[in-house]
């Protein structure tokens, strides 16, 4: 992956897996970008 040969940061949530699918990264790209499980990192407080 291009990510990892270029040393990339990780990138922020929320992805848009939809559109990323239909600009045609592959199942496994976008499973790498949901690896950590992280839903949501933004945490509101009350």
């Amino acid at each position: 992956m291009l990510v990892k040969q270029y040393e990339a940061p990780r990138l922020r949530r929320p992805f848009n897996l939809a559109a990323r699918q239909a600009a045609g990264f592959a199942p496994e790209e976008l499973a790498w970008l949901d690896e950590d499980g992280v839903t949501n990192p933004v945490h509101s407080t009350p």
